[in-house]
């Protein structure tokens, strides 16, 4: 059987929908800079989520080109991102699998004792080093069908 490797990208929650500038002073008219606060030297968040927007965008577009599967998952490990060929591998959508726990859509079992395997996502978010499943180890998909 063939190694698998798992590894994960973690997102603080709490900080997410945070905006990255609450204000913004356009430069006085006489040319000369003038800074009251740090944001004063910084672009609009007009701009910024323009950037963001478009960052995002083009990760999701390399992350659904690639045929490997990607879970991403909040520091509490539920899910908050998977692209195309975790759909098809764990038979969730992104949209249904939003905010679930990893082991309900990440339902991995050893394959001769058909116990639930140990989920190395947490090691994984602990150490941010990527983990190998054991070589009995099987996906049960959301249809229940094994791989």
């Amino acid at each position: 059987m063939q190694k698998q490797t798992i590894s994960a990208k973690n997102k603080t929650a709490k900080h997410q929908s945070q905006p990255a500038i609450l204000a913004h002073k356009a430069a006085p008219k006489n040319g000369l800079k003038q800074t009251l606060s740090p944001e004063a030297d910084l672009p609009s968040p007009i701009v910024i989520d323009e950037s963001i927007f478009k960052e995002k965008t083009r990760a999701e577009i390399a992350l659904n080109s690639i045929s490997d599967a990607v879970i991403c998952t909040d520091i509490d490990c539920n899910i908050d991102y998977l692209n195309i060929a975790a759909e098809k591998i764990t038979g969730w959508s992104r949209e249904e699998a939003h905010g679930l726990p990893i082991n309900q859509v990440f339902n991995i079992i050893h394959s001769s004792t058909r116990k639930p395997a140990f989920s190395p996502i947490s090691l994984v978010l602990q150490t941010n080093k990527p983990r190998v499943l054991a070589a009995d180890t099987l996906l049960i998909k959301r249809d229940g069908t094994e791989i």
